[in-house]
């Protein structure tokens, strides 16, 4: 029996198991290459959403966009779709008294006359918001005023470029949210303190 022949066998045998064990692995490695990059992408989206954020917020605290805040809207919204082309962009203020009221979760103060922890019609509260009701988060919508603590909050959503999210499981949308803290410049004479508020509508003595 010849060597050689024997070597040519062998050796196109070893080609074809390469040959099936790369057509395997191809798809696999394509699609994780991909992932990858989209996941990168979206990064590099979250850190410029939030570098436009904190610029807009800092403009937003002087008194030249007291009463606008339309420029500044449109500036985030603008940078964000030179990096995400069809995206879309929705930018909320929440403007505070101070900044231990800042938060979604922290209602306002009220006077618990029954002890059940909770508020009650008719019970006393602290209108932190000035909008003559007792709410259960102490900010109220917009910039606010002088020396107000402003939240500003963008939220872009977008499709993903890799196609292939939803046959692992995951949205083919990505949703990036980015917050900026604030207090605003004392540009003029900043409210006063909280009122106090009884269910019959009078503030006590």
């Amino acid at each position: 029996m010849s060597v050689r022949p024997s070597l040519l066998r062998r050796l196109r045998e070893t080609r074809a198991v390469a040959a099936v064990e790369f057509a395997l692995v191809l798809p696999v490695f394509l699609i994780a290459t991909l992932g990858i990059l989209d996941i990168a992408y979206e990064q590099y989206a979250a850190s410029v959403l939030q570098g436009v954020v904190e610029k807009a917020a800092r403009d937003g605290t002087l008194e030249g966009y007291a009463k606008d805040q339309s420029d500044l809207d449109n500036f985030i919204k603008q940078e964000i779709q030179q990096v995400w082309p069809g995206s879309s962009v929705v930018v909320e203020r929440t403007a505070f008294a101070s900044f231990k009221d800042v938060g979604k979760n922290k209602p306002e103060h009220f006077t618990d006359a029954n002890n059940n922890g909770k508020y009650d019609k008719g019970e006393c509260f602290s209108d932190a918001n000035g909008n003559g009701k007792h709410d259960k988060n102490r900010g109220r919508a917009g910039n606010g005023g002088a020396g107000d603590i402003v939240q500003l909050t963008a939220t872009i959503t977008m499709d993903r470029i890799f196609p292939g999210w939803q046959l692992i499981g995951q949205p083919q949308e990505a949703e990036i949210v980015a917050t900026m803290t604030l207090k605003n410049q004392p540009y003029a004479a900043e409210a006063g303190a909280p009122q106090m508020i009884c269910g019959d509508g009078h503030t006590p003595d």
